[in-house]
């Protein structure tokens, strides 16, 4: 009897992992019939257009189907377009315009003067930021939005299968938006550079949306400049009332939807258990031959999602308690944790290597993760296990994340209430 994890669960496993390649970004085609459908534009001609959609492959459709596409990607492109109501469009057009970082100088300088102040001669970032206008453009286009969806409307069985946001190339975004910002502060445009600076925190909620761990601790990244500015000029006595108003009501909706740590956990922990559900649908039974095989494999699928709720419930349970506490102990037991489910995975993949003869095969980089020799539910346990060494995030990375974002939540209520108080 051999039962394998369907191809498709395996490709979710990075995901939960917080490892995912860049979404391509897409075009909305709506249907005369009433249908979108969402994917990257590979060719077209007067006829018909070729659409790659990620995971379900290439649709050809008929032109006299089309009623429009929204946000064209490439020039020279013919489709009648119209405006989008998904700021992901918006913010797909802006980064495949990105030209920033060209050099890790370049970075370091950006950061220097993002924490710093714009200095008296910067001609070439100057240039840099002529260069990125129409970046700027498309930005603006996006935050003036509500609805975010860096899926496109693309069709998902679980949300463990949704495609991660490119955070890192969001966040070069956000760089090059505040260098904008500090650029207008030089040339005493403080309302501008304020507005600008403020914009991100509608990026972040936009991020937000989205439901991926990994999205969500990365927003992190974005609020840094955004906290280091506003402490700055809140700070002085540059500021109007009028401009430390807007401020406050722009961070009060802000705080009122940002998650909590906790909040963070429990969506990891929702997804963790929807990729067990999703794997015990897809298990491949087909070929099991005899009423006995039948019968284990129904009851190792049982007790998949058995043994996953008791085990994540644990783990989870374990993070939670790290994040409220932030004591070393009760890290070192999430580590701990994580540790055994490692010890568990590799001795699974080492097992698999040596059957392998140590030769590279589909068998040793795909191995079976389930014990067909033990009872269902030692089996089961064993699996789960695995899974989670493959999904739970990097402790140390984990820490990381989530001490940012508790300090990031406490420095953006201490701004909300300086732009409440008179100018210093």
């Amino acid at each position: 009897m051999a039962i394998r994890l369907a191809k498709s669960c395996l490709v979710v496993l990075a995901v939960v992992g917080g490892m995912s390649e860049a979404v391509a970004w897409a075009e909305l085609i709506r249907l005369k019939n009433g249908n979108t459908v969402e994917g990257a534009i590979v060719s077209q001609t007067e006829h018909e257009v070729t659409v790659d959609i990620p995971d379900l492959g290439r649709m050809t459709l008929a032109r006299d189907e089309i009623a429009s596409i929204e946000g064209a990607g490439e020039a020279g492109q013919t489709a009648v377009q119209s405006e989008t109501t998904n700021a992901a469009i918006y913010y797909g057009r802006a980064l495949r315009q990105l030209r920033y970082p060209a050099s890790r100088e370049q970075v370091d300088l950006v950061a220097r003067i993002i924490r710093e102040g714009w200095p008296q001669e910067q001609p070439e970032l100057v240039e840099l930021l002529q260069q990125h206008e129409a970046v700027r453009q498309e930005f603006d286009k996006g935050i003036r939005l509500t609805r975010c969806d860096f899926q496109f409307g693309r069709p998902v069985r679980s949300a463990l299968q949704r495609a991660i946001p490119p955070v890192g190339q969001l966040v070069n975004l956000s760089t090059v938006v505040l260098l904008q910002a500090r650029y207008e502060q030089s040339l005493k445009q403080t309302a501008n550079a304020i507005g600008r600076v403020l914009s991100l925190l509608i990026m972040a909620r936009h991020l937000a949306q989205d439901p991926s761990l990994m999205a969500r601790l990365n927003i992190g990244a974005i609020e840094e400049g955004p906290i280091v500015i506003l402490r700055q000029e809140l700070e002085s006595d540059r500021l109007s009332p009028q401009l430390r108003t807007q401020i406050a009501e722009a961070l009060t909706p802000y705080l009122d939807d940002r998650l909590s740590a906790a909040q963070l956990i429990d969506a990891q922990h929702e997804a963790f258990l929807s990729l067990l559900r999703l794997q015990a649908d897809e298990l491949d039974l087909a070929n099991l031959a005899t009423d006995a095989q039948r019968q284990w494999a129904q009851q190792f699928q049982h007790a998949i999602m058995t043994q996953g709720q008791q085990q994540a419930q644990h783990y989870y349970g374990l993070l939670r308690q790290a994040a409220d506490t932030d004591r070393p102990e009760d890290w070192a037991a999430v580590a701990q944790a994580a540790q055994r489910f490692h010890q568990r995975l590799n001795a699974v993949f080492g097992n698999r290597q040596t059957q392998a003869g140590g030769r590279s095969s589909d068998s040793a980089a795909s191995p079976d993760l389930i014990d067909e020799t033990a009872q269902p539910e030692v089996a089961a346990a064993g699996y789960v296990e695995a899974m989670l060494a493959l999904a739970a995030p990097d402790v140390d990375d984990y820490y990381e994340g989530i001490r940012r974002h508790r300090e990031h939540g406490v420095a953006l209520r201490q701004l909300q209430e300086l732009a409440r108080q008179p100018s210093p």
